[in-house]
């Protein structure tokens, strides 16, 4: 099988006729547009005529058009979904004259009527059917007026913002029909285009004192050069003394201007207009052809600052890219400041808007990222919306070579080049090219990433910029590394002349590769591209046999048989003898001919997308040869190949019975998870004058493939005081299944955990009659918890299903709870209903422990199971007794009342108020069955909710209760007044940042 398949490769390189290029074709556009702004109604008003030229070999008797802008017409279209998928909210709450739309669309063929059929539930994309057929090689001309609403630039790429308008996927534009048919797509916001090559004329009429920045170059027209001078030369002299902090928008003028832009060979055209802009002009001279480039950057006051330098990033990026991959085409170059709300920069051809990046440094890197974008979606114009890599991925790469050339010591970091940052997760130890793999290894190592060969619309966010991005840059530095670094250039110019102004699709850039190193990629793009395999291999040991010889011993951890570099390393970390090695399966031995170095390196440049360096050194000599040294760290860090680390940070505490604490987390757990992790907490109680603390063990067993995503093995043990005994010790031993979403865009959890809860504790006994021995207990419970959690950020859900069983007695519970939006994430009705039964009790049940369902929720000692933090456990009376969790019932009053051992029902609703208060109302109401006569009436308390820190913090106020719950408190002397009915939640461990870390969701 292994030999057919080498046969098969060969002849698809060698047999002309296994080449895709042999069926290709590209139909041919030619637009002229005329367009007017109304600024005062955000309007466009526009009249579009493109000859349509089919060049394929078959006759069409329809053509597709996108329809872009009404992509923001409602909440059904496919953008909207991907919002609310994505977990953004602003469209969706959107008010109607914000949203966009296209419209007053009159279509003719040839001057003809013709019928537009909109694609079912997409009113962005519509079929145009031709009366008669178009035949291969013919022409026809389609017309149509059209107007566009243009939305707020809150939500995407097309909008204005007051009277700034960026002007993208604007107007009808056919889709693109090549050998895969026709392809048609929604607009998205995650997940760009795909489009077909066409000559722009494009008239743009709009007031006169408006600064226009366009694709293209503008037709002759003095009075609108001779403002254009005008600008550049005001913003020179703003340059030296200083720009003014005014940035409001002057009145529009109201004569009208008209400017016509020209621009061929690219499949888009933007557009850009602010009256407040600013104007700079440089150039590019291009290393190769000497060919000069105009670059223009346009900008407003409040950014001045950081974009006094634009046309010179301009001008770096546009050398840089032409020198690796091929000349810039284009007479200009432009870059403009924006209000972009879809990242932080977007490309159109020769001209792109950047959001405001933050610093310099980042605005240059986003320049050249968005420039870069000329070549890979521009010139090299693939399918970005099937194949997004291929754009974005290959683009990254060359961003990250051009910020590396630039900035060598900085620049890589990006947005976490802060030095407090830096210093606080030790990012200056990791090697720059390690921090090229950590947002895929971020997510692979959670085994939450996605193939980086995936459709757009399909990738989990973090996915789209940790898959997309990130680890395809990382591949194509693989490559390269492998291939030679000159090899791999010379490949990516041949591949940027057999296709530019042309539509590559992934095997056409294999077989580009494959002829040019003459080998399968498979390995790349079978394996690293198309699936989530792991690339990992491990040393595992090293003898030497005689002298001059060394035997070094490895085995393939992962799933992908892939090439891979050995490296000798000096004591001091030098590098040296980096050799590249044929994939393999198993395990492999290594004979090298040379006097042993201090130790060899797996991949030691980090050219490779390693799932765990923590293997890929071994030393030469010395105990222990594959163990790094022990390496204490503030907070979390990186993992290195050479050191283990120990995590440390400062940690306090306090309850009533050991009073104030002092201690630290000490813990494993960096920036990319491990199958091994733990957290140690130790404290010293100053008020006992004795230790306390807790310790958790974990051990994950993460699956490539199936429906488990994870399994964890856990042990914890936690030791604190109580009032009236030394301390309680809780011991927990169990295992959680974490599912696999069929969907990985869904937010959705489904967790099934079992556990034994081991509690050894004194029992509370009055003064009277307390004994001088306590006896003390030891309790034991299992319990079985299945939770289904929907995290979206709008309407989220859940429900859990808590079985518990111990000694005489076992009982069972539901926990449903659901947030309703009004016209806010932030405000809305929360609805929690729960359950509960108990399902059998000994006959001799003696009750104690108490693990009695109740109204009222828990307090300190009554959580039996002892996993909540109380700061005052044992407080029958005062602040701290009125410290409670919201389970069971979760009634915000406390009472006697409601306590059962056969069955309780109840529903509690907390809604929000108007404004910005951080005040919502609550309703309790609640039904149980015990002994008493009236067990089966209704319950309910109402107040108000003071949310201090959502779900972390919450003071209740009851202002209405049940008259028997009244009674109850009033014969009561720790509730029979009403400061001693108020309650509060206090959920300190949301406050733990190791635990932030491992929940940290994407």
């Amino acid at each position: 099988m292994r030999k057919l398949q080498r046969i098969a490769f060969v002849v698809a390189i060698l047999v002309p006729g296994f080449s895709f290029a042999q069926n290709y074709f590209q139909q041919q556009l030619k637009y002229d547009i005329q367009v007017s702004l109304d600024d005062k109604q955000h309007l466009l008003r526009g009249y579009e005529t493109i000859e349509y030229t089919n060049h394929s070999s078959d006759t069409l008797h329809e053509i597709w058009f996108h329809l872009w802008p009404n992509g923001y017409k409602n909440r059904k279209t496919e953008f909207a979904k991907q919002e609310l998928r994505n977990n953004k909210t602003k469209f969706h709450f959107a008010k109607e004259h914000e949203r966009g739309a296209i419209d007053s669309l009159d279509f003719r063929v040839n001057n003809e009527n013709a019928t537009l059929e909109y694609a079912s539930n997409n009113p962005d994309m519509a079929k145009l059917h031709l009366k008669t057929a178009l035949l291969p090689g013919q022409t026809v001309q389609i017309s149509t007026p059209f107007r566009v609403k243009i939305p707020s630039s809150d939500f995407s790429r097309l909008g204005h913002s007051k009277q700034q308008y960026q002007l993208c996927q604007w107007y009808p534009k056919p889709a693109v029909y090549d050998r895969k048919g026709w392809h048609p797509m929604p607009y998205l916001n995650q997940g760009e285009f795909y489009s077909e090559f066409a000559s722009f004329k494009v008239s743009i009429t709009l007031p006169e004192n408006y600064v226009l920045a366009a694709s293209g170059n503008m037709d002759a027209n003095p009075e609108e050069e001779q403002r254009i001078l005008d600008n550049i030369r005001q913003t020179d002299e703003y340059l030296q003394k200083g720009f003014p902090a005014k940035d409001t928008f002057p009145p529009s003028s109201a004569k009208l201007k008209t400017v016509t832009y020209r621009l061929d060979s690219v499949h888009d055209f933007a557009w850009f207009a602010d009256k407040r802009y600013h104007i700079m002009v440089g150039e590019a001279q291009l290393d190769g052809s000497g060919k000069t480039i105009d670059t223009y950057a346009y900008f407003c006051n409040k950014n001045a600052k950081e974009w006094s330098k634009a046309v010179e990033y301009t001008a770096d990026a546009l050398k840089h890219y032409s020198k690796l991959v091929g000349d810039y085409p284009y007479a200009v170059c432009k870059v403009v400041d924006g209000a972009l709300s879809a990242g932080a920069g977007m490309e159109y051809p020769s001209i792109t808007i950047i959001a405001y990046p933050g610093t310099a440094e980042a605005l240059d890197r986003v320049i050249a990222h968005e420039v870069g974008h000329n070549w890979f979606y521009g010139i090299l114009a693939s399918n970005e919306r099937n194949h997004p890599w291929m754009d974005e991925g290959m683009n990254s790469y060359y961003e990250k070579r051009y910020m590396a050339g630039k900035y060598p010591e900085t620049g890589v970091f990006g947005q976490l080049n802060i030095k407090p940052l830096r210093n606080l997760i030790h990012l200056d130890e990791l090697d720059k090219n390690a921090f090229n793999q950590m947002a895929y290894l971020f997510l692979a190592r959670r085994n939450d990433d996605q193939a980086a060969g995936c459709h757009a619309n399909d990738f989990q966010t973090a996915n789209y910029a940790g898959m997309v991005y990130e680890k395809t840059a990382g591949l194509m530095a693989y490559l390269a590394a492998w291939m030679g670094q000159d090899k791999f250039d010379a490949m990516m110019k041949d591949y940027f002349q057999q296709w530019k102004f042309k539509h590559p699709y992934p095997e056409d850039f294999r077989k580009l590769a494959e002829t040019q190193t003459g080998q399968d990629l498979s390995w790349w793009f079978n394996d690293l591209i198309d699936t989530r395999k792991r690339l990992d291999y491990a040393f595992t040991g090293i003898s030497k046999k005689q002298p001059g010889k060394v035997i070094l011993k490895l085995r393939n951890k992962g799933n992908v048989s892939a090439p891979f570099s050995v490296s000798s390393i000096s004591k001091n970390g030098e590098i040296s003898n980096t050799r590249w090695y044929e994939g393999f399966n198993g395990r492999k031995k290594l004979e090298l001919t040379e006097t042993p170095a201090y130790k060899y390196g797996i991949d030691a440049t980090y050219a490779m997308p390693e799932f765990d360096v923590r293997n890929n050194e071994i030393r030469s000599q010395g105990l222990c040869k594959r163990t790094g040294k022990l390496k204490l760290q503030f907070l979390s860090g990186f993992e290195t190949p050479n050191s283990q680390k120990l995590y440390y940070l400062p940690a306090i505490g306090y309850n009533m019975y050991n009073g104030f604490m002092a201690g630290a987390i000490l813990h494993n757990i960096g920036i990319t998870r491990k199958n091994f992790e733990f957290i140690a907490m130790p404290f010293y109680g100053f008020g006992n004058k004795e230790l306390a603390g807790n310790v958790n063990i974990d051990y994950f067993i993460r699956p490539l493939n199936g429906f488990v995503k994870s399994i964890t093995f856990n042990a914890s043990a936690s030791r604190y005081a109580l009032a009236y005994a030394n301390h309680f010790d809780r011991f927990v031993t169990g295992a959680a299944l974490v599912l696999k979403n069929r969907k990985p865009t869904s937010r959705v959890k489904k967790e099934l955990l079992v556990r034994h809860i081991q509690v050894e504790y004194t029992p509370y006994l009055s003064a009277s009659t307390i004994a001088e021995q306590p006896v003390k207990r030891s309790v034991g419970y299992n319990q079985l918890l299945f939770s289904f959690t929907d995290k979206r950020k709008l309407n989220p859900y859940g429900a859990i299903l808590d079985v518990q069983q111990g000694d005489g007695f076992a009982k069972a519970s539901a926990t449903i709870y659901h947030f309703f939006a009004y016209n806010s994430v932030k405000r809305g009705l929360y609805i929690r209903l729960f359950a509960g039964t108990f399902l059998w009790k000994a006959a001799d049940f003696a009750n104690n422990p108490d693990v009695r369902f109740r109204l009222s929720g828990q307090t300190g000692s009554q959580d039996y199971l002892y996993q909540q933090i109380f700061i005052g456990r044992n407080e029958l009376n005062g602040l701290w007794a009125r410290q409670m969790t919201e389970t069971d019932g979760a009634f915000k009053v406390y009472s006697g009342r409601g306590q059962t051992l056969e069955r309780l029902l109840a529903i509690n609703l907390k809604s929000g108020l108007p404004g910005n208060l951080p005040i919502r109302l609550f309703a309790d109401i609640g039904f149980y069955m015990n002994g008493e006569s009236d067990r089966d009436a209704m319950n309910y308390c109402a107040g108000a909710v003071l949310s201090i820190i959502p779900e972390a913090f919450e003071v209740y106020f009851p202002f209405l209760i049940s008259d028997k719950i009244r009674k109850t408190m009033d014969i009561n002397p720790t509730t029979n007044s009403y400061g001693e009915r108020i309650r509060f939640v206090l959920n300190i461990q949301l406050a733990n940042p190791v635990n932030i870390l491992r929940s940290l969701d994407i």
